[in-house]
């Protein structure tokens, strides 16, 4: 991942909140899913990113809400579902 992996995970969540095809937006999920998890594993080495993991949190719970919206899904999955929450990080 490069140093822009910040703004191509919230690029990618853009592109999702605008998303109107069902078929696009699952594959706009998908990607953002993936850019999110290889994000927060860069981040629980830095103890200064906590305004990020924040952001991150805030949109899985954004995602979580859209897909059982728009997509019908009503179970947790992609990235969310097995990481830690902010509260469970474990101080560096």
């Amino acid at each position: 991942m490069t140093q822009n992996d910040a703004l191509d995970w919230r690029k990618l969540f853009q592109e999702v909140l605008i998303e109107t095809d069902a078929k696009k937006l699952q594959e706009r999920i998908d990607a953002v899913e993936g850019a999110i998890f290889f994000r927060f594993q860069e981040l629980e080495r830095n103890p200064d990113a906590d305004s990020e993991r924040s952001a991150i949190q805030e949109a899985t719970q954004a995602i979580v809400i859209l897909k059982a919206q728009k997509l019908g899904s009503s179970r947790r999955s992609g990235v969310w579902a097995g990481a830690p929450k902010h509260s469970d990080r474990v101080p560096h």
